[in-house]
């Protein structure tokens, strides 16, 4: 019996912490479950409700990642992990949040002293405090890693270019991003996390601003595939404002922006905003690790810094999920439509930023190709005269990948649709083309105003790639007699010695290549003068009788005259009947004889 009642005893305990197990992973409770085992004071951060990062779908969408990643055609990213760069102040690496994300040694950096190693990335100040940035920043990335089980799949690459000061000179930073921008050309994948900010005008010329030498060195890092996720900041300004309103390098082409917002949705008051950057993120109250020698080994911080990892966390993710097409992920991150991630509002609603959705990037359809149509009735205006001008209607239609036929046109992903009327470049292509006319939206009505070759696309981001074909409207040159209505303006009295104008309207319905030459002869008819062009000045320097004749490609047409009387007085008065039509085409001409008639003063 003795016997017994151990067995029973060790039965039940095994059964017990079966259970428990099944309990901490999750399979027992509705309640959220982590996929790796986190400290108490990092787990169940508010952020992780279904109104923020989502925990629950966001784990339902790397799983599916995960699950595919067993295909021929996908990366390996066991043996080459995502790396996310944290440039920062650098990190406390004896952390126990660090363990098992970080990258190998020898990839850590000092941009300031330009060596590698543990011994060279600790997060000090040079009073030998702790500054504690960098390694707060960077245990956000590792408690997201830990929290979705992706310890094999992302690693923490810490860069440090914190000066002794604790701030971020430009030569470090550029510097930093040089040193990852090397990295990806040797095959590796990375997504930069920059929670650094610094304020600059939008004429900006340093090394901060646009085409500066933090700029170039991004625009470079991209070029290779790399991602770059920056902090907004915090001065709680509008990117649209005049001053020092931009976040650099946030606010810099190809660098997703970083807003910050708190439990509630409510928007940080420090946080910069607007048009300049691109998604908001939790960055309130975030429990991270703290720097070596505190009581307690996690603390609390604010700020778009603390939001930023959350993002490059994100892009990480979905360098995985879309097998390394960096151009993908960033297209997917900034251009997954607002109604499919939620938004978080800005200055009382001046703005309206999209919020960070981990689950809705992943599920986002992305699109194959886009193909523009036109109406039926549109057809005939693809080849028209601008004498008599035809509106086009043209819409568009997406096609995804790995599904047949087009998208219904209800789908959240036509939101992100816009649609573009460029005119051609002097070579008569797209390229060098001008864009004249866009729309957001899958639908466009266009009716030109002058001649020329027009191209109608649409896209889903600023790329013309993304978009499989273009429709072309050639808007023709008046070609007959009929079409052609022309008319022209100038003083009917003009006193002797004043200038008088005549201008050619609606020359711009003539072919470009044909010359519009105006002859001026006195009245012994003597050429005194010829100009070219639509339209002339004529100073008589006496008085006299001047006939003045308009050709168009050499030839002339009669029917039209204007009589100019000249005046002792300085009153000029305006014809209200020197206009009339007059036809002509590319091969006929006009004449246009204005007889000016000027009083001879009698000796």
């Amino acid at each position: 019996m003795k016997k017994q009642a151990v067995k029973n005893l060790t039965i039940f305990i095994v059964l017990l912490a079966l259970i428990a197990g099944a309990f901490s992973c999750g399979f027992f409770t509705n309640d959220v479950a982590y996929a790796a085992v986190l400290p108490d004071a990092v787990s169940n951060q508010w952020f992780d409700g279904e109104d923020y990062n989502n925990f629950g779908g966001t784990l339902q969408a790397i799983n599916k990642i995960k699950d595919g990643l067993s295909t021929a055609e996908k990366v390996d990213f066991k043996k080459n992990p995502v790396l996310v760069a944290v440039i920062d102040t650098g990190i406390n690496a004896s952390h126990e949040l660090f363990d098992g994300v970080l990258c190998d040694e020898g990839l850590w950096y000092n941009a300031i002293t330009h060596k590698n190693g543990r011994d060279y990335i600790n997060d000090t100040c040079n009073n030998g405090t702790l500054v504690g940035h960098g390694t707060h920043v960077a245990g956000i990335v590792a408690q997201e890693i830990k929290k979705y089980g992706l310890e094999d799949y992302i690693k923490i690459l810490p860069v440090k270019a914190g000066d002794s000061k604790g701030s971020f000179d430009s030569v470090a930073v550029v510097d930093a991003i040089s040193y990852v921008k090397d990295l990806a050309t040797q095959n590796k994948t990375i997504v930069i996390n920059m929670s650094l900010t610094n304020m600059i005008k939008s004429s900006n010329t340093s090394s901060w601003g646009k085409n500066g030498a933090i700029d170039v060195m991004i625009q470079s890092a991209v070029r290779e595939g790399v991602i770059v996720c920056a902090a907004a900041g915090n001065k709680g300004y509008n990117s649209a404002s005049s001053g020092y309103s931009l976040g650099s390098p946030a606010c810099l082409e190809n660098v997703i922006g970083v807003m910050n917002y708190g439990e509630g949705l409510i928007p940080a008051p420090k946080s910069n905003y607007g048009a300049a950057y691109d998604i908001a993120a939790p960055g309130q109250k975030i429990k991270s690790a703290a720097k070596s020698g505190e009581t307690e080994p996690y603390c609390t911080k604010d700020g778009t810094s603390m939001a930023t990892p959350f993002v490059s966390f994100a892009a990480a993710v979905l360098e995985i999920g879309f097998n390394r097409k960096s151009a993908t992920v960033y297209d997917v991150m900034t251009n997954t439509p607002a109604v499919a991630t939620g938004t978080v509002s800005y200055g009382n609603g001046v703005y309206t930023a999209k919020k960070l959705n981990l689950s809705a990037f992943v599920e986002f359809k992305h699109i194959k190709e886009i193909k523009v149509f036109t109406e039926d009735e549109s057809l005939d205006a693809l080849n028209q005269n601008i004498s008599s001008p035809k509106k086009v209607v043209a819409f568009a239609k997406l096609r995804y990948f790995d599904e047949e036929g087009f998208a219904p046109e209800t789908d959240v992903a036509y939101k992100s649709i816009k649609m573009y009327v460029v005119k051609a470049g002097k070579n008569g292509t797209l390229s060098g083309g001008e864009v004249i006319y866009s729309v957001n939206g899958a639908r466009i009505d266009f009716t030109p105003t002058e001649p020329g070759t027009y191209f109608i696309y649409a896209a889903n981001s600023s790329y013309i790639n993304d978009t499989s074909e273009i429709i072309t409207v050639k808007v023709n040159y008046v070609q007959t007699v009929e079409d052609a209505q022309l008319s022209v303006v100038g003083d009917a009295v003009v006193r002797a010695e004043s200038t008088v104008v005549y201008k050619l309207d609606n020359a711009y319905m003539l072919d470009p290549e044909l010359v519009i030459v105006w002859d001026i002869y006195d009245e012994n008819g003597r050429r005194v003068d010829t100009k070219i062009g639509t339209e002339i000045s004529f100073t008589p320097e006496a008085k006299g009788e001047y006939t003045i004749i308009c050709s168009v490609g050499g030839k002339t047409i009669e029917g039209y005259k204007v009589n100019v009387k000249t005046s002792e007085k300085t009153v000029r008065a305006v014809s209200g009947g020197v206009t009339s039509a007059v036809a002509f085409s590319a091969v006929a001409a006009v004449l246009i004889i204005v007889i000016v008639k000027m009083l001879k003063r009698r000796a």
